[in-house]
């Protein structure tokens, strides 16, 4: 089922077994060849294949062959049946015949019966390859030279041959069955080195034509595989409802929202759904089905990569055109964008066929780790297209208490009824040749707590393997007398370790207290070396008699061995780390095994988790700075940066003292490593540093003619020169990124280098251009149907508008803005959009919307652990805070933006915070402070280039130096802001200069001037429709009419128009001050009608 998973090749835990079969004593020489010699490097070839090599020798290890041979017949048998590969070596022994076979064996063996004086090296050579006819190319056999005897001191030669005719003659006709079978077979090697060489020859060709040599698999087939067989053990003894099938096919034919499935933990929620995919698929081959069963391999629990595999099968599976951010506040967005581009692709008829649809599933969303918001869903989008149809699961908990604050409709999978426990005992016994009496049937299908499959299910596991069927009564009552889940594995648990901890003390609970400690599970090999002694592995026939009873609570993810699930887990917590003590032991002791054992790629995945959990930072650090400075892995950044932070927050070792070597010689560093440390430095705070790594990959890239990653690189240059404020040198790489994205038709980087110019070129005042370039990336957004790009264009074309003073139509941008990011669930979108609302809000004097949008925006900014846009709400949230009259809360406000952003090394959010605090300090009187902070503040304006910044600091430099009683100094500045206003079309400025320059005006007795500036201010208020600044205008002119000018009648008119805005707008701040000069323009006209006097100049 290829679209199930993304992939046609069932990838079956990329796991290769090889079974080794020969005789016992005479055969020691050449296990230990093979096992310390040959295996290791077939182990070393697997790797480089993204594989893992197991060897099942059932015998190597033990001392005594009666006991190895006759305890494990039944358990050879289906270690077998696991193995696609079979060694088999024979010399001159035929081996220990078993003196009975167990009836238990031959009903599920019916072969076994003809074959009762074979001996247990024969029935293997049997079962596992002359009985099946598609093991010849993976079976090979291996006849040892009879002059290999000669050798042999004499008084050893009876170990190695028989003395019984009869076993003589059977072990002649084997070697001649197996010499006529197809299957290959080498005779006579002459030693134990040539064996291992023949072996390594033969197994290295095998493993090469069924895994190519190369490059590893693809990891997007490698985890499809995981998925796909997880869902198809999902998919064995169940039993539906087909109500439940039928609301699952409504949804997936409808156009509604995603559907919840949710139920208790065991209810069967998983089975459901891999059940009704396989049909459905099978049922509609054309409607491609992408399941995500979270939990079932080691990647699958984190948001982050789950959204990177959904997004890659989208782009193979749908033709979906969209890149994989590497930064996970970018994901959501990019997987948002996905679903309307693969929506849009399904909505094409094929051949004028209906619309198709996509299913998406994902499973489990309560076992998500707890990061990010991750079970919070702040990466699921709120509104779906349509012909996506997400189905999701998950029990009670966080994630469904928001999924129904969504108010998606639900499917509950309640627990079995008895018919339905019934019907499972009797199926599920049914596989394994076995069944029960009506009454232990019933006994069993009544108990409650049987209600949850889970429960039953590890009831019937253990019911199939006792043996004593007099006493199967009490058995089912012990089991049954577990009263929760984790109860009854702790039940199991203890059975197992009567049963299989003979031959190796506390084996139950080492085995399970390694893997409980481990962050991802562990190699097979790992964990036998774990639980062996004095420096060798767990023998084989120790090992897999719990295996095989533990297979239905264990199972492989990736190579890696790990618990199946929670309720298992909660029940080794429980019986074996339940304290502190001994959890940092487990921890500890998986530390030292991997240090000594394990690869550097290895250790990336598993070492500092371990670490951590040990809390050892010194030796953190010293692997940290191993992994950091390799070329290892190219997707380790977001673990790195997990792990470097939790270094940092408990010690005091620093990246940035790590990386100066290499920020002094970047050439000793391999490609992807600088990648990843410039990527490091600049996210946790190291921007400078960053960028001198950033410089050297451009270098190398123009050097070699690399013109794809030198577009990455000079994006990624330019965008931390914008942050510091070298806007020239930016802009310079922006272009140069501009024309090798337009040569090479990449749209997408395209669009966001225009993007970033706009920017730039709004900041230094040059409008038009900026609006220009910001047109052409909504229009390349349309085209493309980029929502987050078109998002971010209209947010900087509303930010422009704001500028010209037009806040209707800036607060119209901001509006869909908000609407396209809600819509493809883009959170950062959303909050910035929200900010930039409240910003117009405050201006038109709507401060309580104003506030509550703002507290909206920071709750999502603490949810994104975005510093740089808190910085920017909360320098709001103090602008309505001094409106108010609250300036102790103000103040407190912007020094808390003044940490964040000098921490951010944010030079534009720094100059816009200094600016608040100074303002603030100005109200307070303190004149010196404020002319400080305004001082710093132009520095930096200057600095950046942002000129429309820099007017409005002079605006308030002069403002400050009016109140001194500077007025010439104070007009010299309000000059230079309406000078730099014209130039910059700057409107709103522009009118705030005239208007404040109107003072000094007025005092100088220059009043013609002064009413000509009103004016213009006039003129541009009415244009950007500003109400609060059109009734200051007129307020001014009727006073200096009335005043000075004596045209009083001319005076009142104006009067009244600028009381009915502040009446019709609230401008409640002004307004008190505009009705007081209305009065006196009243008081003036009706004095000059008593006088009779007319209008005049004074």
């Amino acid at each position: 089922m290829s679209d199930m998973t993304g992939t046609t090749t069932s990838l079956q835990d990329r796991v290769v077994r090889v079974f080794v079969s020969s005789t016992f004593r005479d055969m020691q020489a050449e296990r230990e060849e093979l096992v310390k010699r040959v295996f290791p490097q077939l182990r070393r070839l697997c790797e480089e294949r993204g594989l893992a090599f197991v060897d099942v020798d059932l015998r190597w290890g033990v001392t005594d062959e009666e006991a190895a041979e006759g305890k494990v017949l039944p358990i050879c048998l289906a270690e077998i049946e696991r193995c696609p590969f079979f060694i088999g070596i024979l010399g001159q022994r035929y081996g220990w015949l078993p003196h009975q076979i167990p009836d238990e064996l031959t009903q599920s063996q019916p072969w076994l019966d003809e074959h009762r004086h074979k001996s247990v090296t024969e029935l293997e050579i049997l079962h596992g390859v002359l009985n099946r006819q598609d093991m010849a190319d993976r079976a090979r056999f291996y006849f040892r030279d009879e002059g290999y005897l000669d050798h042999l001191p004499a008084d050893q030669r009876e170990e190695f041959v028989e003395s019984d005719p009869a076993r003589r003659a059977k072990l002649e006709a084997l070697k001649e069955r197996i010499l006529a079978s197809n299957v290959a077979c080498r005779v006579d090697y002459p030693d134990p080195q040539t064996l291992g060489q023949w072996v390594l020859e033969d197994l290295t060709a095998a493993i090469n034509q069924m895994y190519s040599p190369g490059p590893p698999p693809d990891p997007l087939d490698r985890e499809a595989g995981e998925h796909e067989a997880f869902a198809r053990r999902r998919r064995g003894v169940y039993v539906s409802r087909q109500e439940h099938f039928d609301q699952l096919d409504q949804h997936a034919a409808g156009e509604g929202p995603p559907l919840v499935v949710f139920g208790e933990s065991g209810s069967g929620k998983s089975a459901l759904l891999a059940n009704w995919a396989f049909r459905h698929h099978r049922e509609h081959p054309d409607v491609p089905v992408l399941l995500h069963f979270i939990g079932a391999t080691s990647a699958s629990t984190d948001w982050a990569a789950m959204l990177r595999r959904i997004l890659s099968e989208l782009k193979r599976q749908v033709d979906v055109k969209v890149e994989i951010p590497p930064d996970p506040e970018a994901l959501g967005v990019a997987f948002a964008n996905a679903l309307h581009m693969a929506a849009a692709r399904m909505a094409e008829p094929p051949e004028g066929g209906p619309p198709r649809r996509l299913i998406l599933i994902l499973d489990a969303l309560n076992q998500l780790e707890d990061r990010q918001g991750a079970p919070d869903l702040v990466w699921l989008p709120r509104i779906l297209p349509a012909q996506v149809r997400l189905i999701l699961s998950t029990i009670p908990g966080r994630s469904l208490n928001e999924l129904r604050r969504r108010g998606w409709p639900e499917l509950e999978v309640e627990l079995l009824e008895v018919g339905e426990r019934r019907q499972l005992i009797d199926a599920y016994l049914a596989q394994y040749g076995k069944h029960l009496s009506d009454e232990q049937t019933i006994h069993i299908a009544m108990s409650p707590r049987c209600a949850n499959p889970v429960y039953l299910r590890a009831v019937l596991q253990e019911l199939r393997v006792f043996g004593e069927h007099e006493n199967l009564r009490r058995s089912i009552d012990h089991y049954l007398a577990a009263a929760t889940v984790p109860q009854l594995f702790d039940r199991i648990l203890a059975r197992w370790e009567r049963d299989y901890e003979r031959e190796r003390a506390n084996l139950v609970r080492d085995t399970m207290t390694c893997l409980w400690a481990s962050r991802r599970g562990l190699a097979e090999q790992e964990l036998l070396e774990l639980l062996g002694e004095r420096g060798q592995p767990l023998p084989r026939a120790h090992w897999s008699p719990l295996h095989l009873a533990a297979e239905e609570v264990l199972v492989f993810r990736s190579g890696m061995l790990g618990f199946g699930h929670d309720y298992f887990r909660a029940a080794v917590l429980v019986r074996y780390v339940a304290r502190e003590d001994d959890q940092r032991a487990a921890h500890a002791r998986l530390v030292t095994y991997l240090e000594q054992q394990c690869s550097l790629a290895r250790a990336a995945e598993e070492l500092p988790w371990q670490i951590v959990q040990a809390g050892d930072w010194p030796k953190l650090r010293q692997l940290l700075v191993a992994l950091t400075f390799s070329d290892v892995g190219e997707d380790l950044t977001l673990d790195l940066r997990r792990w470097w932070a939790a270094l940092e927050a408990h010690s005091q070792f620093r990246l940035l003292d790590a990386s100066r070597p290499v920020l002094r010689q970047p050439e000793t560093m391999g490609e992807v490593a600088l990648w990843r440390l410039a990527a490091l430095l600049n996210e946790m705070g190291h921007p400078r540093e960053s960028l001198g790594l950033q410089q050297y990959l451009v270098e190398r890239y123009r050097r070699i003619g690399h013109r794809r990653k030198l577009g990455g690189a000079l994006g990624n240059q330019a965008r931390i020169l914008m942050r510091t404020g070298e806007i020239d040198a930016a802009m310079s790489l922006l272009k140069e990124a501009e024309q090798l994205e337009r040569a090479s038709g990449d749209l997408t980087n395209l669009q966001s280098t225009l993007g970033n110019q706009a920017q730039i070129l709004a900041g230094l005042g040059k409008i038009e251009a900026a609006m220009a370039l910001l047109k052409e990336q909504e229009q390349i957004c349309r085209e493309t149907a980029y929502w987050p790009g078109l998002h971010h264009s209209l947010n900087a074309q509303g930010n422009i508008l704001h500028t010209r003073g037009d806040a209707k139509g800036a607060l119209a941008l901001y509006k869909e803005g908000e609407r396209i990011a809600r819509e493809i669930g883009d959170t950062a979108g959303i909050e910035g959009s929200l900010g930039n609302q409240a910003v117009v809000l405050i201006q038109c004097g709507d401060l309580k919307q104003a506030m509550t949008m703002l507290k909206a925006q920071e709750r999502l900014c603490v949810e994104l652990g975005d510093k740089r846009s808190m910085a920017g709400c909360l320098s709001n949230q103090g602008i309505i805070l001094k409106a108010v009259g609250n300036l102790d809360g103000a103040m407190k406000l912007y020094r808390d933006v003044e940490r964040i952003v000098r921490e951010l090394d944010d030079q534009g959010s720094l100059q816009t915070v200094l600016g608040n605090q100074a303002l603030l300090l100005r109200r307070q009187g303190d004149l010196d402070g404020a002319m400080t902070l305004h001082r710093e503040e132009e520095r930096i304006c200057r600095r950046l280039g942002r000129v429309d910044s820099l007017q409005k600091c002079l605006g308030n430099q002069a403002i400050v130096l009016y109140a001194r009683g500077d007025l010439q100094g104070a007009l010299s500045l309000w000059k230079q802001q309406e000078r730099i206003c014209r130039e910059g079309g700057f409107v709103d400025g522009l009118q705030r200069a005239l208007g404040n320059q109107v003072g000094v005006l007025e005092a100088a007795g220059e009043y013609e001037p002064a009413l000509s500036l009103l004016k213009e201010k006039e003129r541009i208020c009415r244009e950007i429709n500003n109400p609060g600044s059109l009734a200051i205008s007129l307020s001014g002119q009727s006073y200096l009419l009335a005043k000075y000018l004596g045209r009083v009648h001319e005076a009142l008119p104006l009067a009244e128009e600028a009381h009915r805005l502040c009446v019709q707008c609230r401008l409640a701040t002004i307004g008190k001050n505009v009705k007081e000069n209305l009065d006196f323009v009243r008081a003036s006209a009706e004095n000059a009608s008593a006088s009779g006097q007319a209008d005049s100049a004074p």
